[in-house]
């Protein structure tokens, strides 16, 4: 299921000096050639199909923008805010979104390959479907948020809370789950083969199969 997603978000091709964001901030050709936009505010941009791989886009205020099936890979997301975002099947492999603050946002089959998240604070967040194999996000926030279906398959999830989550069908195998909090989560059908689960801490009456 990863690859038509992937597929299809590299497929876009539009180029950055033509983005326009609705808060009337045209982004110059200059700042696509320079690969950065630090703590820009692009508050309701819509930036639906771009190809934004490798911009440094440090503290970015993402709040309520369209950022649907967009490509992020290896783009630098650190700190940035994401408040009611929307980012369905975008492409956010290898990408670094340490510290970044998601909050009631649209993730779903998103692919998060190889990203960095640590210490983000992802709540209240539809993540459903998404793909996080092999990612890195020891610390990271993910309470209240629906997460059913998605893939953590080899990826370092170190004391990492999961509290109220919906984890149906999820496949944590060879993750690293020593320390996580699953508090009040779903887990109905979820995967820990191969999984550390030193430490973690399950729903009541829940048992490991």
């Amino acid at each position: 299921m990863i690859w038509p997603i992937y597929k299809r978000v590299l497929l876009a091709t539009m180029t950055l000096g033509s983005i326009v964001a609705t808060t009337g901030v045209v982004h110059s050709q200059s700042w696509v050639t320079a690969k950065k936009c630090i703590r820009c505010d692009l508050t309701r941009a819509d930036l639906e199909y771009r190809n934004l791989q490798n911009i440094n886009f440090q503290g970015a205020n993402f709040t309520f923008a369209n950022l649907q099936e967009v490509n992020f890979s290896g783009a630098n997301l650190s700190g940035t805010r994401l408040v009611e975002a929307k980012l369905a099947r975008s492409n956010l492999s290898n990408a670094n979104l340490d510290a970044a603050n998601i909050v009631k946002s649209d993730l779903h089959d998103t692919v998060f390959l190889r990203a960095s998240l640590e210490s983000a604070r992802v709540l209240q967040t539809n993540l459903r479907g998404a793909a996080f194999i092999g990612a890195k996000m020891r610390g990271i926030n993910f309470a209240d948020s629906n997460l059913k279906n998605a893939d953590f398959r080899n990826s370092d999830l170190f004391a990492a809370n999961f509290a109220n989550t919906d984890c149906r069908d999820v496949d944590f195998g060879g993750a690293n789950l020593q320390g996580a909090n699953f508090s009040g989560a779903k887990l109905d059908g979820v995967n820990f083969n191969g999984a550390n689960l030193k430490n973690i801490t399950l729903p009541v009456g829940f048992r490991v199969p």
